[in-house]
């Protein structure tokens, strides 16, 4: 399995291949990193401090980067949703 997920002090972090999503309890991205290509730092500036639960899907992570890490993020991105989804029920 690509995707892995640690619950550390609160928030939760997503890691898939190399880059990894970082969400509090109620679904607020807290930050993105890790890759080493050119979108993260703007798919971070993007994503922080959007709850991923309203994010619309023009702006998810493979809609807004164009390189591997973006397709890899958007793997995290979307098992995030899922846990904060059912921390909302």
């Amino acid at each position: 399995n690509l995707v892995k997920v640690k619950a550390i002090d609160g928030v939760t972090l997503v890691r898939s291949g190399n880059v990894k999503i970082t969400i509090d309890k109620v679904g607020k991205i807290v930050n993105v990193s890790g890759g080493g290509c050119p979108d993260v730092p703007y798919l971070n500036l993007k994503l922080k401090g959007e709850n991923i639960l309203k994010i619309p899907e023009e702006d998810t992570p493979k809609n807004l980067g164009y390189t591997l890490c973006a397709y890899t993020l958007n793997k995290a991105f979307e098992k995030a949703k899922t846990i904060a989804l059912e921390g909302t029920k």
